[in-house]
């Protein structure tokens, strides 16, 4: 019995040893090919384009250098809805529930409401507004909101900012190009007039400008701006002028194939506007409407959207040093500077107590 157990592990033992073990398959490493641009280039020109899109402002790293520098403005940054969309970003400037955003970004129809730091949305309703750098005071229900801290010193042409989203998401880097200064306003209707009887008539208009698209022609005689009765060019003139761009005006037009006076909205545009082409709309990117026309602002190269400007800008020590206010050109944004907002917005508070 002894010895036929040990002969059966001595037959097992050999085929072990004599059968070779199945081993598991093993997944080659899939050979990746080369990219077109990496045939074409050497190699020396792909690292030294591979270097320069890591050190650009835009990279994964400069947005991870701002982030923590942003982080304080962030719970003070809030995005203002119209219609349930985002039309502007804002800045908390009271604990108790005052802000301040984009005025001529929240002229379209809907419900005005704000998304806070902390996710909430809530009713917004407009308080107070300037003109003169386009801001309006909002006022939402809210207490222990983390109002912004102003720095008023200004930075230098050349130094480094960086606009904050709400939560602090980085919404762009750039740089300072001019230093504040006064924006000129090249708002303008699109028409040349003269006075004519109860009225200023239209002997040309501005192809591409706001009066064209509102169907106004040549021959048309304006007798009212507002309501307000007109009777000669210089009235209506003087009138046009105190609009900015962006703003729409009411036209109370008389028309000759007409027997009754009509109505016609018209946009106030900034002159540039009349001849940009579509390529020239694709390469500048989307603009305010609004682009011109403050008191006091600082210029700089961010690329921004539309729907971001309202919101807080900080230099690299993570001070406020502003808000933007308007995306005008391909490289070139508009920010009034924190010296110039704090009197603004202590004046509009002050005016609704």
């Amino acid at each position: 019995m002894i010895r036929s157990n040990l002969a059966r592990l001595m037959i097992l033992a050999l085929l072990a040893t004599s059968t070779p073990a199945v081993q598991p398959a093993v997944a080659q490493p899939a050979v990746r090919k080369p990219l077109p641009s990496e045939t074409l280039l050497p190699g020396y020109l792909r690292d030294r384009m591979l270097r320069r899109v890591a050190s650009r402002r835009d990279s994964a790293a400069m947005t991870l250098l701002m982030q923590p520098l942003a982080v304080q403005a962030g719970s003070s940054t809030v995005e203002v809805l119209l219609g349930g969309q985002r039309v502007a970003l804002g800045t908390v400037v009271t604990a108790d529930g005052y802000l301040v955003s984009k005025a001529s970004e929240l002229k379209a129809d809907g419900e005005l409401r704000v998304r806070l730091a902390d996710d909430r949305i809530l009713p917004a309703r407009r308080v107070d507004e300037r003109r003169s750098v386009d801001l309006a005071l909002l006022k939402v229900e809210a207490q222990s909101l983390v109002p912004i801290s102003w720095n008023p010193h200004e930075p230098a042409v050349g130094s480094f900012l960086f606009s904050v989203g709400r939560q602090g998401d980085p919404v762009g880097i750039g740089v300072v190009s001019v230093a504040s200064r006064e924006v000129q306003d090249h708002g303008l209707l699109g028409v040349m007039l003269q006075t004519d009887t109860n009225g200023a008539r239209v002997i040309s208009v501005v192809p591409g400008s706001g009066a064209d698209d509102a169907g106004i022609g040549v021959g048309d005689l304006i007798t009212q701006v507002e309501g307000q009765p007109m009777t000669t060019q210089k009235q209506v003139t003087a009138e046009l002028r105190a609009l900015y761009p962006g703003d729409s005006v009411t036209l109370t037009i008389r028309r000759k194939d007409r027997q009754d006076d009509f109505e016609l909205s018209a946009e106030i545009r900034e002159l540039s506007s009349f001849s940009e082409s579509q390529d020239d709309t694709r390469v500048n990117g989307p603009r305010n409407s609004r682009l011109a026309g403050f008191e006091l602002a600082l210029q700089h190269d961010t690329v921004l959207g539309p729907d971001q400007c309202g919101g807080p800008v900080i230099d690299t020590n993570g001070r406020v040093i502003g808000i933007n206010i308007a995306r005008a050109g391909r490289v070139c944004s508009y920010a009034v500077p924190a010296a110039a907002i704090q009197p603004i917005v202590d004046q509009m508070i002050a005016a609704t107590k």
